[in-house]
């Protein structure tokens, strides 16, 4: 089954910090969300008001993502010391 290019190139996943998985496979993240940090801060200028907390950021980036993520096939400290 092929996905469509839609899933890759368009869907925003919440997983990957509202990024395209093409965003974040080509090495596209860290301009977009330079880019998403400053229309937040523009926003937060204009309207301090809105933002009860603390000024905006947008979600971080996960270290790792995974489909199935690959079975640990080293050996334990355990096994190494039998």
């Amino acid at each position: 089954m092929e996905i469509p290019a839609w899933y890759n190139e368009q869907h925003r996943h919440s997983g990957l910090g509202l990024l395209t998985p093409a965003t974040v496979h080509f090495g596209h993240a860290p301009s977009v969300l330079a880019q998403r940090q400053a229309v937040l801060d523009a926003a937060y200028l204009a309207h301090p008001d809105r933002f009860v907390r603390r000024p905006p950021k947008p979600l971080p980036l996960p270290s790792e993502v995974w489909i199935n993520k690959p079975v640990d096939t080293s050996p334990t400290d355990r096994e190494e010391r039998q």
